[in-house]
């Protein structure tokens, strides 16, 4: 009978030895294709980039700190746009394997020596990064247009199960590069194959844009009538923030108070907004505080608030003196 072969003790240093070489040869091809980051100051762009995040926690030493980020994003300019948008597409965040080890590293605090394992646990840097990527793009405003067409690409395409995240932070990307963004903003709110809350946020988002959003009014004031009442309240919101013309938006936003359902005291609200140039909301506003049966008791005293301001703010006129 044939016996088995042995490995020899070169033969398995040969095999151990071009182990080595593949995963070096491996991590060479990565670190080779992988883009490397713009930097400003000494530093790569992802540490200013976290700076400018609300979650962030790590210190970076003296010459590179929250005040500088702003100038270094802005200094590095369009270079940092394909970053950016990489970075707001990140899905982690937390997950079974960090909140083990996270608990570990409590019950045994010994696990704490073992330099940045908790910090890990309990927080996904990258997550840090995607936030902090979104404040970015506020801070370049028009600068960012270039990255305009994919981050649409991100907005318009619904995430499978309830992972909204990069959704949202295209969204918000489109809103802080500002006015050029309007367009896209609107094809996503009146984009019905798009989910619900993306159409809503895109839609209340116009109105940060303020007057430079008064080309989408008409979309707007569509929406007020859209099926989706979360949309409709956002496009209410939204013209809220704008400040048109009365004329153009009170008449369609009473129509729109009158729906049941949805967030009515959001459309409500805005009319209190316009104060006496909404006088001709009266009478719908009356409708709505007596109907008990019909209307939710927060919506009408919603409905009673708005009156209140806006007769207040247009006293009826004194008769003459005799």
């Amino acid at each position: 009978m044939r016996s088995r072969p042995r490995f020899t003790l070169r033969s398995r240093r040969t095999v151990l030895v071009a182990l080595i070489f593949a995963t070096a040869c491996v991590i060479a091809a990565i670190l080779l294709t992988r883009k490397k980051e713009p930097s400003y100051g000494g530093y790569p762009l992802s540490n200013w980039v976290k700076l400018l995040s609300d979650i962030n926690e790590e210190d970076f030493g003296p010459d590179c700190t929250q005040d500088q980020a702003p100038d270094a994003i802005v200094a590095i300019g369009t270079n940092a746009l394909p970053f950016l948008v990489e970075w707001l597409q990140y899905k982690g965040g937390p997950t079974p394997v960090r909140d083990a080890v996270y608990k570990g590293v409590q019950e045994f605090p010994v696990l704490k020596k073992i330099h940045g394992l908790e910090q890990w646990a309990w927080k996904d840097n990258k997550i840090v990064r995607s936030a902090g990527a979104v404040i970015a793009f506020r801070i370049l405003g028009a600068t960012g247009a270039p990255a305009i067409p994919e981050l649409f690409r991100m907005a318009s395409k619904n995430p499978p199960g309830i992972e909204l995240t990069p959704q949202h932070e295209a969204i918000e990307a489109l809103t802080g590069i500002g006015e050029t963004s309007l367009p896209a903003l609107v094809s996503i709110a009146t984009n019905r194959a798009i989910q619900s809350c993306a159409r809503w946020q895109a839609a209340s988002d116009i109105g940060r844009l303020g007057t430079n959003a008064a080309p989408a009014a008409p979309a707007l004031l569509g929406l007020l009538e859209d099926e989706d009442l979360l949309v409709a309240d956002g496009a209410a919101e939204a013209l809220g923030e704008m400040g048109l013309e009365p004329r153009r938006v009170v008449p369609a936003l009473t129509k729109a108070a009158l729906r049941p359902g949805g967030m009515q005291h959001m459309v409500i609200g805005v009319l209190a907004k316009y104060g006496p140039e909404a006088a001709e909301a009266i009478p719908a506003l009356q409708k709505i505080a007596a109907e008990k049966e019909k209307y939710h008791e927060i919506v009408r005293i919603c409905a009673v608030s708005a009156i209140s301001k806006i007769q207040v703010s247009n006293p009826p006129p004194k008769p003459p003196s005799p």
